[in-house]
């Protein structure tokens, strides 16, 4: 169920932590326009205003990194199987009986290796065009303040088919992640947020990452999100989309962060400070592909934790959010 309008008393989905020091952002699309740098929250603009005309430079801030969100929902399924309560051969019907069905699905067929590996097939519920235009495009002003349950997003995706494509072909999608979100919080009992924030944020002292749940607002500092949701006609509106309930991406992408934390979090994590050799291995792991492309790029820098190799080519651009 959607809940709409602008929450009187958002509720955290986890623990914030402080808010101070410097970084930037990691994993973004990025690009330079202007000397100015543009980041992307929710298939939203941002522009951080102080890199760019010979300005001053400043305490850069915390933006919204979407989907690195990711490679912390995956370290925390992995520190699960190390300590024996989950395997990641086991089903998605295991752990979430009766959500994955109907319309060529079947969770006893998809395990929780595949939705870390995009490789379940199932579809990408951020690709459905009416929820894209209330998330992303012209209902977004009307829609920004909406709060979605993970269960909701699973079904928006389960109304589409299967991802086509061989069988074990990565493809990209939201929904493994936000359905991984789901298997942690019923292997714990606390949502993803605050066992990342348990396991991750705090022992290794990420204190400008934080995950904002229901919250609207930006922690500041932050960049200001400008979006002329998807309307390409000439002299469309320009509208201010930094506020907006991340619920729509949820273990998906709702992350915050800073480059710093980002460089700690890996730092630790390739030295084995965070995860066992075992599941160390599994993380990097490399997923079969029949071609190199933006998608399993993307793929190794979420779950794998590895920058891609090549950054010449300029593939049809998947949407990452």
């Amino acid at each position: 169920m959607v809940r709409r309008g602008r929450p009187a008393a958002p509720r955290r989905a986890g623990t914030v932590a402080a808010s101070r020091g410097p970084g930037g952002s990691a994993r973004r699309i990025r690009s330079l326009r202007a000397g100015r740098e543009l980041t992307r929250r929710g298939g939203h603009t941002k522009i951080n205003p102080g890199t760019g005309h010979g300005r001053p430079g400043h305490r850069e801030g915390r933006p919204a990194l979407g989907d690195i969100t990711k490679r912390f929902v995956a370290t925390v399924l992995l520190q699960l199987e190390a300590e024996g309560r989950l395997d990641l051969d086991d089903t998605v019907e295991h752990w979430l009986p009766g959500l994955v069905h109907g319309n060529g699905y079947d969770g006893s067929k998809v395990t929780l290796r595949q939705l870390l590996n995009h490789t379940s097939g199932i579809a990408n519920y951020t690709d459905d065009a009416d929820f894209s235009h209330d998330s992303a495009g012209p209902g977004f002003p009307e829609h920004r303040y909406d709060t979605h349950q993970p269960e909701e997003l699973v079904a928006i995706a389960l109304k589409r088919p299967p991802q086509p494509g061989p069988e074990g072909e990565p493809s990209y999608s939201n929904t493994n992640f936000v359905l991984a979100g789901m298997v942690s919080e019923k292997a714990t009992g606390h949502s993803y947020a605050q066992e990342i924030t348990r396991r991750i944020i705090r022992p290794l002292k990420l204190r400008g990452t934080s995950f904002p749940g229901t919250v609207p607002k930006m922690p500041k500092p932050h960049p200001v999100g400008y979006s002329r949701l998807h309307q390409d006609t000439p002299g469309a509106e320009i509208h201010d989309a930094t506020e907006q309930n991340m619920t729509r991406l949820g273990a998906a992408g709702d992350v915050i962060s800073t480059g710093g934390d980002l460089n700690r979090f890996q730092r630790a994590l390739v030295k084995g400070d965070v995860l066992p050799p075992r599941q160390l291995k599994e993380m990097f792991d490399e997923v079969p592909a029949q071609d190199s492309s933006l998608y399993t790029d993307v793929i190794e820098a979420e779950f794998c934790g590895k920058v891609p190799s090549r950054t010449d080519r300029v593939p049809a651009a998947p949407r990452l959010g």
